[in-house]
């Protein structure tokens, strides 16, 4: 896929654990997406923080939080020099008294810094940490009640706003993609799911992220592929076509080679030793 000049390769994250916790000094430096909350405490040193095109440094103490679907990543830039944080990635629905939330409002701005902090907000990164770690059997509910009270905590002292209608539209898209893009999925049918006319669906497209409907399924489909072609070797080629929701070998055979620059049996040769890569796909911020 060709990059424009108001164009950045962004990666979709399709997370499947329902709740992850750590420290960390590595923060993913490319530009992805996902459908769960995500937020950064930073402990020691500096880092930049970049949120649907807008950046910002953080500092020890601050956090970062990132709504569903928002575009994010975390350059170094020219901050050298030892990092700390801790990452907690979450779905919405773990936090289920916050999930319309999530779906009908965005921050204002991103981060909060200590200097506009309640009390306490620390030591509750700290309960969340150790309580992770726990063997109780107790474990997940009081990890939810951890991260319910620090939502609380931190959204009382930030502001927000209502996401404009093309944007709530958006995350619908993505949601309902995000979900079944492993289904033949047409501008019909996602039309009808979503009670939206298809010329208002390829509009929002166009219009926040500068792709079609289709190559954006595509990327995700393919960012799937190349995940079983390593972590499935005994699946064949064929199969992971039609299990990724394409409707013949032969076009994924195409859209592989467009989007990876190279053929699906020639990436599971070059990779049988390694990871996947995750596969970008070009979005306007």
């Amino acid at each position: 896929m060709q990059q424009g000049s108001d164009t950045v390769a962004v990666f979709y994250e399709n997370r499947k654990m329902q709740v992850q916790i750590w420290r960390n000094s590595v923060l993913s430096e490319k530009p992805h997406l996902h459908d769960h909350v995500e937020i950064v405490c930073l402990l020691e040193g500096e880092h930049y923080a970049m949120c649907d095109g807008r950046r910002e440094r953080l500092e020890p103490g601050d956090f970062f939080i990132a709504f569903p679907n928002q575009v994010h990543y975390y350059p170094r830039g020219d901050l050298a020099g030892t990092k700390l944080h801790v990452v907690m990635i979450f779905s919405p629905a773990v936090c289920s008294e916050f999930k319309s939330f999530f779906r009908t409002y965005l921050p204002r701005e991103n981060v909060l810094r200590v200097c506009d902090q309640p009390p306490g907000l620390r030591q509750m990164v700290t309960d969340i940490c150790l309580a992770n770690k726990s063997s109780s059997p107790f474990k997940e509910p009081i990890v939810r009640g951890y991260l319910i009270a620090l939502l609380g905590k931190l959204f009382s002292a930030m502001e927000f706003e209502r996401a404009d209608d093309e944007g709530e539209l958006l995350r619908r898209i993505l949601l309902y993609c995000n979900q079944h893009f492993m289904q033949p999925l047409s501008l019909d049918t996602l039309s009808r799911a979503l009670c939206v006319g298809k010329s208002c669906i390829s509009h929002t497209m166009r219009a926040k992220t500068g792709l079609t409907l289709p190559a954006y399924l595509n990327g995700l489909r393919i960012n799937e592929a190349v995940r079983r072609l390593v972590e499935q070797p005994e699946q064949s080629i064929t199969a992971v076509a039609y299990d990724c929701g394409f409707e013949s070998p032969r076009t994924f055979n195409r859209v592989f080679a467009a989007l990876v620059g190279m053929s699906p049996r020639a990436y599971r040769k070059k990779h049988k030793c390694g990871g996947a890569q995750p596969v970008g796909f070009y979005v306007r911020l």
